[in-house]
């Protein structure tokens, strides 16, 4: 499953940082590890200096980002293969409750909601949350 399609009609797909990130996150379904190494893996110095491009772009921070992308690839995953997330989870070699904690705490909704809302509807939450730098965010993400 290739999310880039999806993602390349984020505004931020226009510049070339917002692509590099975009596109790195996609192919690691946006898994990023420490945010310290996930921008040496697009080619900057620090981290600090992704969350400057990040702002910029109108991007929000890289773990809320690595969230969503993670969403979107579990709802595809789940419409297309009929698979419930705790089987996508343990597919992935990823704790179960840790991934529904990551949905309920990015969206505001349980997997059950998310993934009847669809994909179409994930992809306008993340345009949304571009739009106003992950401020709609209220709650930590955790980085599964």
């Amino acid at each position: 499953m290739d999310l880039e399609p999806l993602l390349s009609t984020l505004p931020a797909w226009r510049s070339p940082a917002g692509r590099l990130i975009l596109e790195t996150l996609a192919r690691h379904r946006g898994h990023i590890g420490r945010a310290a190494f996930f921008a040496r893996r697009v080619g900057l110095r620090s981290r600090h200096q992704l969350h400057r491009i990040l702002r910029r772009e109108g991007l929000p921070p890289i773990e809320v980002l690595g969230a969503w992308i993670r969403i979107l690839g579990w709802v595809i995953e789940a419409e297309t293969e009929h698979l419930s997330l705790c089987a996508i989870a343990t597919r992935s070699g990823l704790d179960p409750s840790a991934c529904n904690r990551t949905v309920r705490c990015a969206t505001g909704f349980p997997w059950k909601t998310v993934q009847r809302l669809g994909p179409a509807w994930v992809v306008l939450r993340i345009i949304d949350e571009c739009g106003n730098g992950g401020q709609m965010n209220r709650y930590n993400v955790l980085t599964s």
